[in-house]
Parts: C-alpha cells; structure tokens; sequence
C-alpha cells in the first residue's frame, strides 16, 4: 500500500536549556540518549529473563550490550516504581 501524499508531523515539546541556552526536546519514547526505545528496552528486558542475553541480542538482531542497558534500565525503573510506592 503507498501514501504518496502522506506527511507526518510532529509538534516538539521542548523548552530553552538554562545552562547552554539550547532548546531541548522532551521525546517520551526514549531515555536520554539511548539508541533504544523505552518499549524495545522493556521487551527485551522481559525476554532476557527466559533466554540468555547472547540469545537474546542474536534472536532480536541487536547487541548483547543494548541487552545489557535494557536490563539495567529495567531494574532501575522497577526500583524507582517501588519506592515511590506506585505498585500494585
């Protein structure tokens, strides 16, 4: 199926960094800098508790090290989830 005419916007959420004077764009479906999404991190992080993450990285085509960060990610998060007592 083709969308010849299709355009996608995005409005940006951003606002003026104080230090470097810079605007800075809020993206909710990412930490940081990471190369990964929030939701692909998450996935991932679920499926390294039943495979290894070697298998993991190999059966998902990405690196045992974004394996590594999506887990550490996760644990962060349900840590942060806790304490703040926001769980079930």
């Amino acid at each position: 199926m083709e969308y010849p005419n299709l355009v996608l916007l995005r409005a940006t959420a951003g606002e003026m960094c104080r230090t470097w004077s810079r605007l800075v764009e809020y993206i909710p479906w990412s930490d940081g800098k990471r190369p990964v999404t929030c939701a692909m991190m998450g996935f991932l992080a679920r499926w390294a508790r039943r495979l290894s993450w070697r298998e993991t990285a190999r059966a998902f085509q990405t690196s045992w090290e974004a394996v590594d960060r999506s887990v550490e990610w996760f644990v962060e998060w349900g840590l942060a989830v806790i304490f703040r007592g926001n769980w079930r």
